[in-house]
Formats: C-alpha cells, structure tokens, sequence
C-alpha cells in the first residue's frame, strides 16, 4: 500500500492450467499459434510477497511447494487490523456447527 500500512493478513495461490487448450481450425494442429495454458503458478506469503513461483522460459508441467514462515505470520496476525479480529462468529456459527467440534 502506498501509506506503508497492511490491510490484513492474505497467503495466496495461484494456478493455471497446462498445454494445449483445444484447436482453431484456421491454423495448422502443430501451430505455435494454438491456443495454450501457459501453466503458470505463484505462492504468496502473508506479507504479501511472493515465495514461490514456476519458471518462466517454457511451457511445461510444474509443482511448486512452500513452506510458510511461523515467525512471519505471527507478526501479521499481531496487526491491528488483523481482519480475523473483526469476524463475528456469532452469525455464521449455526452454518458449521456439524462441521466443527470445540
């Protein structure tokens, strides 16, 4: 943010699929031209900075893995505006009562 404040604590995940995503008839099968996913994929950590993500030089099948620092996010989660501060269980407790035990 541009005031140097954070909005709250986000770790994210992104995914795109990989290869060919079907044909166009105008173009031959074996076209560099053929729509495809480019199969990209990026981790960001709480502070909003990104940890992990794939190559970027071809178009290939990729996993990436990563490990959330503890110490990171406890410090986010001390904020102020923290945005699980401000949840208010008490409307939507009913919803996942079967689902949870305390």
């Amino acid at each position: 943010m541009a005031d140097g404040l954070k909005e709250g604590l986000v770790v994210a995940v992104l995914a795109d699929q990989t290869g060919r995503a079907g044909y166009v008839d105008h173009w031959p099968r074996d076209s560099e031209n053929q729509p495809h996913h480019a199969g990209a994929a990026i981790i960001w950590g709480p502070d909003g900075e990104p940890i992990a993500s794939t190559q970027e030089e071809r178009i290939q099948e990729e996993m990436i893995v990563a490990t959330l620092d503890a110490t990171l996010l406890t410090r986010e989660r001390s904020l102020a505006n923290y945005m699980l501060r401000t949840r208010r269980p008490e409307l939507f407790a009913e919803l996942v009562r079967d689902q949870v035990s305390c």
